[in-house]
């Protein structure tokens, strides 16, 4: 059951409010990795709050603006293709623009325009192709483990005797089956378990049902 409900969270999509947000958030992280890296290399003191503030909102009204435009938060991230990585070029280059002219209607040195723009451009392009890619890559394997624990038959083994124990050593391993539980008859005091496998004690068919519907159980093994 669980894994099965896990399956259908795989199939659900990322808002695009959510992603809209997410990329807002990229593109400000980027801008704010380039002064730092520009305020190491050329000057500590070359983004002033004259040009700090003008540079943020740039950054920040571009971005917003050419993601409308483009509408590359509306792409869905796990089908992502060639031609929406140049939609991000061009999200990315959009602000590039925005703040050269920015920066040079605040009468910032032409000559360090340049490296900020390229800079900038390329953070901000890498950080949206590149966080999505990573989803991509943690969604894969995310669903291919739900998958493949889907697949697998949930059995319950009837009885805790050696025979029973022999039996879980040998599905310990099998791709087609795993033990989820040991049903026992009768009652029990304690919650026990086998090799942290939980043991299911039922006195009727009203428990077993129970304990059938609590694992998840696909079959009972005797």
């Amino acid at each position: 059951m669980q894994f099965k409900h896990l399956s259908r969270l795989t199939s659900n999509y990322l808002s695009k409010r959510i992603i809209f947000a997410l990329d807002m958030v990229l593109s400000l992280f980027a801008s704010l990795m380039v002064i730092l890296i520009v305020n190491t290399i050329i000057s500590r003191n070359l983004f002033s709050a004259d040009f700090f503030w003008p540079y943020i909102a740039a950054a920040f009204i571009a971005t917003a603006v050419m993601s409308y435009v483009t509408q590359s938060y509306r792409i869905i991230i796990r089908h992502l293709v060639v031609r929406d990585i140049v939609t991000f070029g061009g999200v990315a280059f959009g602000k590039a623009i925005a703040i050269v002219a920015t920066l040079l209607a605040c009468r910032f040195r032409f000559e360090n325009v340049l490296l900020i723009v390229l800079l900038d451009f390329f953070g901000t392009f890498f950080l949206l192709v590149g966080v999505r890619i990573a989803m991509i890559l943690v969604y894969n394997l995310y669903n291919s483990k739900v998958r493949e624990r889907s697949e697998r038959q949930r059995i319950l083994v009837y009885d805790t005797s050696d025979k029973s124990l022999a039996t879980l050593l040998r599905l310990h391993n099998s791709t087609h089956y795993r033990v989820v539980g040991f049903l026992i008859h009768g009652k029990a005091t304690d919650n026990l378990t086998i090799d942290r496998i939980p043991v299911y004690p039922f006195e009727d068919e009203k428990d077993f049902n129970r304990i059938i519907e609590r694992s998840g159980a696909d079959a009972v093994l005797f």
